[in-house]
């Protein structure tokens, strides 16, 4: 990690400044001091500046306001927010402009040199992102990260991408929106690498599988437990926890893991967005309306709120076509150099218009999907058999030709989106995981929905013996 050559502390508190100057001196070559916002303008406009401490609260203006210029005048610089007088307001502020670090007053020696060596990364990340940039755009317009499985070509990809790299350095939640198979726990390493150093873990617990009750209070807790033992004795930087399915945790389960992030947040302050924890929590959803979970009283709205602070949707493979061939010429050269083919030997098992054939399949289970047919045409050495196939597989619904369904006005709101479930699963032959992907909704939802109904209706059955 190299030094940053010129440091500026922008602080009106002459104590504060000299001790933040006395911390960060023996780790830059030049440190400069400003104790108002036109020094501060017109230190950083005679030199060039790599990173900023900044207070929020001038006596004549914001520092804000002049980390927003200073990226004007120096693209590559990085900022520490520091401040006696945390909000949230100024902290979701200080996220879109990509500083580095939110820094409460008082504060120690450890927690500036942190800062600090935080910012020297997110300036080696900059750096490595605008080289990537000017580099020359490779065949099929393939847009590759720090993960190099996770890729990027549309249009929405990329603005995910774009945001996820202006903000990932933030210890900030993330909530993952998309359907089975588009790539969320793919994105979610992403962001982990993209920030973590290489010894932090990443831990995938996948909430559809675990037992309501213990088994869930276990598997968080001692991980949980794990993160902050090694974040505190220095064997390991800030790991990933990566939550699939979030919206199938019991009710239960989602107060304890609430109170959870309460109990490991370092800091009494109720703003989450300047908690720091031992880790970073990202959470996946195939729900595409979790907000709507709240309102019917199936998710809390405590653990909503918090999560969805940087909220994601990744959309369907169906919605973003032209990610289709460069995906699978990627999955192709993947195969092949597993199977030891050479590249223009995968990629010639499939013509034209075999790949017209897939570009205009819906994809229902994605990417995912996409990787699995890739491989049968490898595996079988029949691309036309198998695109043949899919063109046999019957579409859903939502995607095929137009159905209609009726729905009673009488009853409560439960029983109508019962009946509704019920009649797309007639619509799909009798398949609940196509009627679950049809409705975009998870299938173990679904599962619950009508295991619920059946219920309500034998003690109904029971009331009336």
């Amino acid at each position: 990690m190299q030094s940053p050559e010129t440091i500026l502390v922008l602080e009106d508190d002459l104590l504060i400044s000299r001790l933040i100057t006395r911390f960060i001196t023996p780790e830059t070559k030049r440190v400069l001091v400003a104790s108002n916002v036109k020094e501060g303008l017109e230190i950083l406009r005679s030199n060039h500046v790599d990173v900023i401490f900044a207070d929020i609260h001038l006596p004549d203006g914001n520092g804000i306001s002049v980390i927003r210029e200073a990226l004007q005048i120096h693209d590559d610089l990085v900022s520490v927010v520091v401040t006696g007088d945390p909000s949230l307001e100024s902290a979701i502020e200080a996220m879109h402009l990509g500083v580095s670090d939110y820094v409460k007053k008082p504060f120690n020696r450890e927690k500036i040199i942190t800062s600090l060596r935080r910012a020297i990364s997110r300036a080696e990340v900059k750096k490595l992102m605008a080289s990537r940039e000017s580099d020359p755009p490779v065949k099929n317009d393939l847009f590759q990260q720090a993960d190099s499985k996770f890729l990027a070509v549309s249009a929405a990809m990329r603005e995910i991408l774009s945001l996820m790299n202006k903000v990932s350095h933030l210890d900030i939640p993330f909530l993952l929106q998309g359907e089975i198979g588009v790539g969320k726990k793919a994105l979610a390493r992403h962001i982990h690498l993209t920030n973590a150093t290489f010894k932090a873990p990443f831990t995938y617990i996948n909430c559809s599988t675990q037992t309501s009750g213990r088994q869930f209070y276990d598997s968080v807790s001692q991980t949980l437990v794990q993160n902050a033992e090694q974040v505190s004795s220095g064997k390991t930087g800030k790991g990933t926890i990566f939550l699939e399915d979030v919206e199938q945790l019991s009710m239960g389960d989602q107060k304890q893991l609430l109170e959870f992030l309460g109990e490991n947040a370092m800091g009494g302050h109720s703003c989450p967005v300047i908690y720091e924890y031992p880790f970073r929590l990202i959470a996946a959803t195939t729900s595409h309306d979790l907000d709507a979970e709240v309102k019917k009283g199936r998710f809390h709205r405590g653990l909503f709120d918090y999560l969805s602070l940087m909220p994601i949707k990744v959309p369907p493979l169906r919605e973003r076509r032209e990610a289709i061939k460069p995906l699978g010429i990627h999955f192709l050269e993947q195969l092949g150099n597993v199977w030891n083919f050479k590249n223009k030997d995968s990629q010639d098992r499939i013509n034209e218009a075999e790949w017209e054939t897939l570009i205009n399949y819906e994809w229902p289970g994605n990417v995912h999907e996409l990787a699995a047919v890739i491989f049968r045409i490898i595996l079988l050495n029949d691309c036309l058999g198998v695109t043949k196939q899919l063109k046999k597989t019957p579409q859903s619904p939502a995607v095929g030709k137009a159905e209609t369904i009726s729905v009673p006005i009488t009853g409560d709101f439960k029983s109508m989106e019962r009946h509704m479930i019920n009649e797309v699963v007639k619509l799909c032959g009798g398949n609940k995981t196509t009627a679950a992907k049809t409705l975009r909704m998870h299938r173990r939802t679904l599962y619950r929905i009508l295991s619920q109904g059946e219920q309500d209706q034998d003690m109904h059955q029971a009331t009336l013996t």
